[in-house]
């Protein structure tokens, strides 16, 4: 049902990326924001309220920096996207070197609506000696792991609060994936562990962009890895579903990355996903530059989306077929096509009769 209305809903805002800061504690080699932190001209409480007002409600809160709980307004944001545009998912993604300080707001976060789902995903780039070299900061893996103990002691008290961990593929992490993906796994007892390609340009020009031959390993063991999980005997149907759809975004960044192949459907940036950045500057999609500023519109978000700079950025990226890798893109655009629903449907319909009996090849299914 979800999807559905997803799907016959195009037009409307269903994704939100919210960069609630500039500032940051660590200095990761990885980062492709680098440039842009700890500026000056973060949006106020009063400013983030405004511009909440003018936007209609919608499904999901992607927050973004920076390192978002440097906020101590963090729940406080949260409670105004609750208030204002009834939001059923919010996603934090988190450096985890705070330990008390992220424990403490995520149980606030927690008690503002009965049916938010928090998501709340620890940044853990290989083990100790390589995390810790990454990001700069000695220790910084012994902080990720006990900020993961508080969270999942929150989490046997609340169903609603999901922990998973976010991984940048580059030069530097890609040789410790395996051992990496089977710690989460099997240590911090993680089902969610998203991998993403980097992209930009990194701090540190040796965690730079990895080669063809290795994305498509990488990519095609975390591809394998969901649909192994999807066919697992008691795995119920919309757990099976998602996770088989995943498995399939993921063989398109594959393709995209390795193969230069075009997505199968339309990228639907500008339209039902946007970016807003800490000054206010909003984006139709991150890899694209600003269109406008929010303090220059009277923090309407809407009169933005209607404007004519807003309009022929749409229409240039329907005309160029424009495609990335960037996951949250690939995501929100594939649950507007009908035919790969359907199709990813009706395999999970069949490994639930079935269990690890149907092993299908992803995008362009080979």
């Amino acid at each position: 049902m979800k999807y559905l209305k997803i799907l016959l809903n195009r037009r409307s805002l269903d994704t939100l990326i919210f960069f609630v800061t500039s500032k940051c504690n660590f200095r990761c080699k990885t980062c492709f924001y680098w440039k842009s932190l700890n500026r000056p001209g973060d949006l106020e409480l009063q400013e983030i309220d405004s511009f909440s007002r003018s936007l209609p409600h919608f499904n999901v809160l992607l927050l973004s920096g920076g390192e978002p709980f440097l906020r101590d307004d963090l729940p406080e944001i949260i409670r105004i996207f609750c208030a204002h545009n009834r939001i059923k998912v919010v996603s934090i993604p988190t450096t985890a070197y705070f330990s008390d300080r992220i424990a403490s707001a995520v149980a606030r976060i927690l008690l503002l609506d009965p049916g938010l789902q928090v998501n709340v995903r620890l940044s853990l780039d290989g083990l100790q000696e390589t995390h810790d070299a990454i990001r700069n900061f000695p220790g910084s893996f012994a902080h990720c792991i006990k900020t993961h103990e508080a969270l999942r002691a929150l989490a046997k008290k609340h169903p609603l609060l999901r922990i998973g961990v976010n991984t940048t593929v580059c030069m530097r992490t890609i040789d410790g994936l395996d051992r990496l993906s089977d710690f989460v796994t099997r240590q911090l007892g993680i089902d969610d562990h998203s991998m993403e390609i980097m992209r930009g340009d990194p701090s540190d020009p040796a965690c730079g962009a990895i080669t063809d031959t290795c994305a498509e390993a990488a990519l095609n063991t975390m591809i394998r890895s969901l649909r192994h999980r999807a066919g697992e005997g008691g795995t119920g149907f919309k757990k099976r579903f998602r996770t088989l759809l995943s498995a399939y975004c993921y063989s398109i960044q594959r393709d995209t990355y390795c193969h230069r192949a075009h997505w199968p459907f339309n990228c639907y940036a500008g339209r039902t996903i946007a970016a807003v950045y800490p000054n206010g500057a909003v984006a139709p999609c991150e890899l694209l530059e600003p269109v406008a500023n929010l303090r220059d519109h009277g923090y309407d978000f809407m009169t933005i989306m209607r404007s004519a700079e807003w309009k022929n950025t749409l229409e240039a990226i329907a005309r160029r077929g424009c495609f990335c890798t960037h996951r949250c893109f690939i995501d929100a655009s594939v649950t507007h096509h009908l035919r790969t629903l359907l199709a990813v449907f009706s395999r999970a319909v069949v490994q639930g009769i079935t269990p690890k009996a149907h092993k299908g090849k992803g995008h362009s299914e080979k």
